[in-house]
């Protein structure tokens, strides 16, 4: 899986254990909640094993990127629609990095954690939709 940095990795791995990993949503949400370190420290206390409630986590004083980040773990989750195609494709919205973040968690969100096969000569994440999951 591409992680935006040995910080989310170690985030990520460490919030994982003991959840239900096989939980689409639930490991979009903490995938995307740890890429960003303070919109992790606002999100920590609400988390409750296998339930995130995006609606109580609410950003104070936090930078564009958490923004987005927590935007987008309620649109791929809840069903809100905070950011538009028109955001995801302007460059001056969204970095390159952050797409690609924001593309894992979207395959992680349809496909599961085995969504994420490998990484690319090219430092871009492999996408690989498994049938049946």
């Amino acid at each position: 899986m591409n992680f935006r940095n040995e910080k989310h990795k170690t985030l990520f791995q460490s919030a994982a254990k003991g959840m239900n990993t096989s939980d689409k949503a639930l490991m979009c949400q903490l995938y995307l909640l740890t890429a960003d370190r303070k919109l992790w420290q606002i999100s920590k206390p609400w988390i409750d094993k296998n339930r995130i409630p995006l609606q109580h986590i609410h950003l104070r004083a936090s930078g564009e990127e958490s923004y987005i980040l927590l935007c987008c773990a309620k649109d791929l989750t809840l069903g809100t629609k905070h950011l538009s195609i028109d955001d995801l494709a302007d460059t001056t919205v969204i970095t390159p990095q952050m797409f690609e973040i924001l593309c894992n968690a979207i395959a992680i969100r349809r496909f599961g954690l085995d969504a994420i096969q490998y990484q690319g000569k090219s430092g871009m994440t492999a996408v690989r939709a498994g049938r049946g999951k």
